[in-house]
């Protein structure tokens, strides 16, 4: 019985490209004898959480990771056909680590890397390598590209350029790969949609790169991966994907576009159909996703709220300086907010230890020192900051971190209604900022 997983895959949250549902592409999975499956959707990983969830449900190993957008020189610089390209590259996390590191260069690409769709680039992915294993993708990835040559543009507006190969480029670049990821992290990834519903244009293109990648793997040590690069559930979806793809560039459908290739192979297919389309190949990059599969375990505390650990002057605070910054502040503001003069002194405090184990013991801390740090950097440049809105004023430890300026205990305002030790829930600090000054304390 032939045994294989889908490590190249994309459910809705790919926008505009795929068209098949995370339960959907889950249960097709399990439908066809999977037992693992990966979901890398395009420069994004909306669907992770939602994924993961449905695959423990449905009793198959999830993988999680991205097709990321990588700018050949630069994210910093706009996107240039020819001088600074944008390629694609599958990334999937092999452990916690990783799976932090995918989501640092996602957000990083949407924060700083952003023409046209969100980049990273080669300096990011050494920055956060760790706990990842990359392949080189479908046609569109850096390697491969360079490998086969490349198209862009359009025939019928008068764009469409040819780009040659680069067999000395290519082989670089991968082992540029091969050194961020490491020899066993980075796979050449092979495509050859065979079928009843095969595009012949398609084949030639990726029969092509199939000779030279394998050419390439052998000198080099490197290891191939096959994949199928789904979109949609069954070869009836395929003329749906295409609708929406063309809606995404403003193309026409038509016999023959350059903006999409017209097959109807981009489904989930069984291990079979998978052994199917490669035959008379080697098989090694068929077995060679059960290794990755193994490599990844990730696993998602979904029962636990996560917060990022403050910054200070010194960086991200340890779990020490965070607790030293609490009890320093909270006290502080104490004695600002109900001083010598105030009149039950000892039921102000009293509220206070009260409400402060309250968070500790839900593990808010984190959340309150991040929040009252930039309401402190807004007020230190002179933004103006609203009084608190909601039930946040009903809690005492929160004025005293300069969170909200009223004092609960004078309006007789209750901190279960902010937050309630019998209902675990995010609490929600509502804070309002000048509308024109608000950017300065988002940057």
């Amino acid at each position: 019985m032939n045994e294989f997983v889908h490590t190249h895959v994309h459910s809705d949250y790919s926008i505009l490209d795929a068209s098949i549902s995370v339960p959907a592409l889950v249960a097709e999975a399990k439908a066809k004898g999977m037992t693992s499956l990966a979901l890398t959707d395009h420069g994004n990983v909306h669907g992770a959480v939602q994924f993961y969830t449905e695959c423990k449900k449905q009793g198959i190993k999830p993988i999680l990771g991205c097709e990321i957008y990588v700018a050949r020189k630069s994210a910093l610089e706009k996107m240039d056909r020819v001088e600074n390209p944008t390629d694609h590259l599958v990334l999937l996390a092999r452990n916690k680590e990783g799976y932090e590191n995918i989501l640092k260069l996602v957000s990083w690409a949407y924060q700083y890397g952003m023409h046209y769709v969100g980049r990273v680039d080669i300096e990011r992915l050494r920055t956060h390598s760790a706990g990842i294993i990359a392949q080189s993708a479908c046609l569109s990835g850096g390697v491969n590209r360079l490998l086969r040559g490349w198209e862009s543009g359009n025939k019928e507006k008068g764009t469409y350029k040819e780009y040659p190969a680069d067999l000395k480029a290519a082989a670089e670049l991968a082992a540029t790969f091969q050194g961020i990821f490491g020899k066993d992290g980075f796979f050449l990834e092979v495509q050859h949609h065979h079928g009843a519903h095969e595009d012949p244009a398609l084949l030639v293109k990726q029969r092509l790169l199939a000779e030279r990648a394998f050419a390439l793997a052998q000198q080099m040590g490197i290891p191939m991966i096959a994949t199928n690069d789904i979109h949609f559930k069954g070869p009836q979806d395929a003329s749906a994907r295409e609708m929406a793809y063309m809606i995404a560039r403003g193309g026409a459908i038509s016999g023959d576009s350059d903006a999409v290739n017209h097959t109807a192979e981009f489904f989930v297919k069984s291990p079979d159909e998978m052994y199917a389309a490669f035959q008379g190949w080697s098989d090694q990059p068929l077995k060679n996703t059960l290794w990755v599969a193994e490599q990844c375990n990730v696993e998602l505390e979904l029962d636990k709220h996560h917060f990022a650990h403050p910054i200070d002057d010194l960086g991200e605070m340890t779990t020490e300086r965070m607790q030293e910054t609490w009890q320093r502040w909270v006290h502080e503001g104490f004695s600002v907010r109900y001083g010598e003069h105030y009149p039950d002194r000892q039921k102000a405090w009293n509220r206070v230890l009260y409400e402060k184990a309250t968070i500790e013991k839900m593990g808010f801390v984190p959340y309150f020192l991040v929040v009252a740090d930039f309401i402190r950097y807004a007020k230190s440049q002179g933004i103006s900051v609203g009084p608190g809105r909601g039930s946040v004023g009903g809690c005492a430890v929160a004025n005293c971190l300069g969170i909200t300026d009223l004092d609960p205990l004078e309006y007789d305002l209750l901190f279960e209604r902010f937050l309630n030790p019998e209902r675990v829930s995010m609490p929600d600090i509502d804070v309002d900022f000048d509308k024109d000054r608000v950017h300065e304390v988002l940057e």
